[in-house]
């Protein structure tokens, strides 16, 4: 599948909501997506188009980049946009000078489970009852990734 990654901004809001509400069963607020998309946090998007296919939301503060939320809509997902996506984080943050990446998984993701292992990442710890979900709580498994020398 051909797409574009490009760097997403404030007016991208609107579709990022979209896609944020159809993924997660408990999405971000529009307002929690907005405060992402500036200062220290950045985005980019995976574009066919004038369509937005995923988005990756990032953070860096000193040398610890960490992955906010990454996102494919439901009818591309497994066709390498979730990887070309976290691939363009980690140049990005590996330019800037990041040492240590960071994200958390809901255990039961088995899909990104897998690509952020095929990737690199360690698991490094757990926490129980992380996420709200349909039935309860479900753990985050936590996992690093590191670029420094």
């Amino acid at each position: 599948m051909m797409f574009e990654i490009k760097p997403l901004s404030i007016a991208d809001l609107p579709l990022l909501v979209v896609l944020e509400q159809q993924s997660h069963s408990h999405p971000m607020s529009e307002k929690q997506l907005a405060s992402c998309l500036g200062g220290r946090y950045f985005a980019m998007g995976a574009w066919r188009g004038e369509r937005l296919l995923g988005f990756a939301i990032a953070e860096t503060v000193m040398d610890e980049g960490t992955l906010i939320d990454l996102v494919v809509a439901t009818d591309v997902r497994r066709s390498g946009i979730a990887r070309r996506l976290l691939e363009a984080l980690l140049q990005r943050w590996q330019q800037a000078g990041v040492v240590s990446v960071f994200l958390e998984v809901r255990a039961g993701n088995q899909a990104a489970l897998q690509l952020y292992h095929d990737l690199g990442f360690n698991e490094i710890g757990l926490r129980r009852g992380y996420y709200p979900a349909a039935d309860g709580r479900e753990d985050a498994v936590q996992m690093a990734y590191s670029l420094g020398l």
